[in-house]
């Protein structure tokens, strides 16, 4: 049943992927006010090939000479976790303007468009950034913040995610659209194994009753340990292709103040995502709940 759904899940994604790119424009607009970093962000964003790392792209500051402040690194596995990017752009462009790096896996040289990525591939971003961090002659050279590293993902993409902060101890935060640390139908103890490795903040934005992964999400609310900072935000509405590609717009308010704050901490942002977590949508749009956040409200 699990190799079914993740099939289902895969393809699903990637159908819907080539008609949001003609959602691309429009949303890169609405997104640009989804920041509300205190810190400083930018509004150039670059996109290119990873310096020494094949197979995945880079969304950056233009100007990092402009940039003043360690850049934290979002490491992204794709929806379907298929090995192609472009549709999650809006989404990557508001985290950069944001002041963040992203990191996002693509197709690898010569590799077969069918192949998916899996944790192993993400952890490689993580390696990457602790690796250029270091050396003089890098481009990121003692700009990378090695204490913000973002897991995070859509659908199988999110799977990774959760799955990468409970086996890699230097990720700090995790993000998951429309996902859950297990796929639709896995065995609660299964996902318990995972949930119990998992001692980082980790914030979800999800659908309505038809997204398919909300159960599971669910369930990791309820297994993640004692202590650990969890967010949830449900839209009234939206299957898991909807809120996977459909509403990026959203998505980008409400994830930004979440990557921030599960990094940074900060009242002001724990307020909004708690009553006001997207600026631009209707009120009851979308509803919260959380849990062991104070602790992370304090930091700033």
């Amino acid at each position: 049943m699990g190799a079914k759904l993740l099939a289902m899940l895969r393809t699903g994604i990637a159908a819907a992927s080539l008609s949001v790119l003609f959602l691309v424009s429009g949303a890169a607009q609405s997104v640009q006010a989804a920041s509300s970093r205190s810190r400083e962000g930018t509004t150039e964003v670059t996109t290119g090939p990873v310096p020494n790392l094949e197979g995945y792209d880079i969304y950056r500051p233009t100007d990092l000479n402009a940039v003043h402040h360690k850049l934290p690194v979002v490491a992204w596995a794709n929806g379907g976790c298929v090995r192609a990017n472009s549709p999650w752009a809006p989404l990557f462009d508001a985290w950069v303007k944001a002041g963040f790096l992203v990191v996002a896996i693509g197709p690898p040289p010569g590799a077969a468009s069918a192949t998916f990525s899996t944790v192993a591939d993400q952890d490689k971003i993580v390696d990457w950034a602790y690796s250029e961090n270091s050396p003089k002659g890098s481009p990121y050279h003692d700009r990378i913040d090695l204490k913000g590293i973002v897991a995070a993902g859509n659908s199988c993409g999110g799977v990774s995610s959760v799955q990468l902060a409970a086996q890699d101890h230097r990720v700090n935060a995790v993000f998951v659209l429309s996902g859950s640390s297990t796929l639709p139908g896995t065995p609660e103890s299964k996902t318990a194994s995972i949930m119990d490795d998992v001692h980082v903040p980790i914030g979800y934005v999800e659908g309505g009753p038809t997204d398919i992964s909300v159960p599971q999400s669910n369930l990791d609310y309820t297994l993640v340990p004692k202590g650990v900072p969890i967010y949830q935000a449900h839209r009234f509405s939206g299957d898991h292709v909807t809120i996977s590609l459909g509403v990026l717009p959203e998505d980008a308010q409400i994830s930004t103040k979440w990557i921030e704050f599960s990094l940074y901490g900060g009242r002001k942002l724990e307020q909004q995502l708690l009553t006001d977590p997207c600026q631009s949508c209707a009120p009851g749009t979308w509803t919260v709940r959380a849990k062991n956040l104070s602790g992370l409200a304090s930091r700033h």
